[in-house]
């Protein structure tokens, strides 16, 4: 396993973190810059609580974002797993972050360096606290790929595995499976998302997806705030 790091962060206890789905979309070869249709943000948040919205980007080739808006908020990284730009391993999925306070819903655009065929997920996270770790199984695909994650309580993991060729719908284990897509026009490019909620501090929690083609998988532990 490889590019793993526990964040510097306490086991906080607060009130949980709420997860959902908000929209995917594939891009077959395209324009560098993508702006996806308009999608639902969800509720805005109560006083005192917070809305993000995270982007898990899943590129077919090595093309990882460069950065880009969620409903005019600037997207930040979160966790990928090589540095942003292009290079070996760029193929890991990677997740980046906005917070998106105001608005029912809007578009986002997300810059690449490259036209290479790409899918997007979009998540909704309600009172986000900190990023708590982070993992992938590194640069070279492998079949079976898992990863560990420390969650604490009512914290989240979300984990992403891709590939070329295979459907992954229910082929998770340690997280359930949230969302599976793919393959845009003109490529064989599959994504799978996985969430798993913490109701309890996990340690070393193990997240795997079982495929017969060789997959990517990448994960974060999110505390609350």
């Amino acid at each position: 396993m490889h590019n793993r790091k526990r964040a510097a962060a306490g086991n906080n206890a607060g009130e949980p973190v709420l997860v959902s789905l908000a929209h995917s979309q594939t891009f077959g070869t395209s324009p560098q810059n993508i702006t996806t249709s308009s999608f639902s943000f969800g509720a805005e948040p109560d006083p005192g609580h917070t809305r993000h919205i995270i982007a898990i980007v899943f590129p077919a080739g090595d093309a990882m974002a460069t950065g880009g808006s969620i409903g005019g908020n600037a997207l930040s990284e979160l966790y990928v797993p090589v540095a942003a730009g292009g290079g070996a391993g760029q193929t890991q999925p990677g997740f980046w972050i906005a917070e998106v306070p105001t608005g029912a819903s809007g578009t986002a655009t997300i810059n690449f360096p490259t036209t290479t065929a790409k899918i997007i997920a979009f998540l909704i996270v309600y009172d986000f606290g900190s990023l708590f770790d982070f993992a992938a199984t590194g640069a070279t695909a492998i079949t079976n790929p898992s990863i560990q994650l420390d969650v604490p309580k009512n914290g989240v993991i979300i984990a992403a595995g891709r590939n070329l060729g295979t459907d992954m719908t229910g082929d998770w284990t340690g997280a359930t499976d949230i969302l599976n897509f793919g393959p845009p026009s003109g490529s064989s490019l599959r994504g799978s998302v996985a969430l798993f909620e913490a109701d309890a501090n996990y340690t070393n929690r193990t997240i795997q997806i079982t495929t017969a083609t060789v997959t990517r998988l990448s994960g974060v532990g999110i505390a609350p705030a």
